[in-house]
């Protein structure tokens, strides 16, 4: 255990750059993901709809560096990330619906087909972000405790919610609930099993042993 606990406190913290390297990737593949999926581009470049985007970029970019910063106490960073969540769902619901956001909606039976549509995307961005971010964990950051897994699974959902507040502006607010909030959901069971079997991964190595490695399960949490 102790070798264990050397490893998780001495181990180095990247720079500021790096951490903003990191979280830039998340709006990077979000953009890509979001804008990339699109049929046109009616109506994307307005203030209305890329502010409400915006915001929730600069809080997943935000997230490395608030992970490995010493300047805030355990506690703040976990208000700071509760005021993130809540600020991202809402400003996933602030594009305005108008008659071009709303027209795919109006075909007879276009409901389901469109939640389908946009859960698929938003599971391919939060599933690639899941991997980017296991990456980051476990390469370049200190290892996570399990709250921090739980965080990194969080927050690869919202770099989901992010590519398809860019993908698909303004829609109904029951599309929104069923599918932009709906594949967060769906993922975030997975990329927390990705994320614990790293930390078991890695600790195995650290310690080496079944046995041993049960000792400093508690280590992760």
């Amino acid at each position: 255990m102790t070798d264990a606990l050397q490893f998780i406190l001495n181990q180095p913290r990247p720079g500021r750059a790096k951490t903003f390297a990191i979280g830039g990737g998340l709006v990077v593949l979000a953009a890509l993901v979001g804008l990339g999926a699109r049929g046109d581009f009616e109506e994307t470049w307005t203030l209305v709809n890329l502010a409400p985007a915006a915001g929730m970029a600069l809080a997943v970019l935000l997230v490395p560096w608030i992970y490995v910063t010493r300047a805030l106490a355990p506690s703040r960073k976990v208000g700071l990330l509760a005021v993130f969540a809540v600020l991202i769902l809402l400003a996933s619901t602030l594009q305005p619906q108008t008659e071009v956001s709303l027209r795919k909606f109006q075909p007879a039976g276009s409901f389901w087909p469109e939640n389908l549509h946009c859960l698929l995307i938003g599971l391919l961005a939060s599933g690639l972000a899941s991997l980017w971010l296991d990456l980051a964990f476990y390469k370049w950051l200190p290892t996570p405790n399990q709250r921090w897994q739980g965080i990194a699974s969080l927050t690869a959902g919202a770099t989901g919610l992010l590519a398809l507040t860019l993908h698909c502006m303004g829609p109904l607010w029951s599309h929104i609930a069923v599918s932009h909030w709906g594949q967060a959901l769906v993922l975030f069971p997975v990329a927390a099993l990705q994320q614990r079997w790293l930390f078991r991964r890695r600790m195995n190595q650290v310690v080496g042993g079944r046995s041993a490695l049960k000792s400093i399960e508690k280590l992760g949490e």
